[in-house]
Parts: structure tokens; sequence; C-alpha cells
């Protein structure tokens, strides 16, 4: 995959993850529909698993940043 502007000349690799339908408790019969992710990476020798590692990484990063900023503010 080519982006003209954001990548210039650079292959890209998009992964999509099809969301899991989400049920507020077990005895509700309708379910909601979660939106998809996406990941969008620069191609590069490493395989799908090892992108993913990666980014679950960061994201636990975010997390307990966010964490962090909450717990030391003044009440």
């Amino acid at each position: 995959m080519l982006w003209r502007k954001g990548s210039g000349q650079r292959l890209l690799r998009l992964f999509v993850i099809r969301p899991n339908p989400i049920q507020k408790n077990p005895e509700q019969q309708d379910a909601l529909i979660a939106q998809p992710a996406y990941l969008l990476c620069t191609i590069s020798k490493r395989g799908a698993s090892s992108y993913w590692q990666i980014y679950f990484d960061r994201w636990q990063v975010e997390v307990a940043h966010k964490e962090l900023k909450q717990g030391f503010r003044t009440r």
C-alpha cells in the first residue's frame, strides 16, 4: 500500500482487526458492535506478531501515563 502524501515512496502495511460483538450481560440477546482497529506500519522484515507486540507494549505505556496523571491531581 502506498500513501502518497503520508509515506512518499515507502511501502506501508495496514492491519485491520475485526471487532468482536460485545454483550452487556449474558441474558441480553442483542449485542453491541465495536469498531474495527487499524494499525498502519512501514514494511520491514518483522512478522505481524512483532508489530502487534510493539503496539500493545506502547498502549500499556499510554495507560500507565494516564493513571499517573490522574493520581497526581489535587483534590
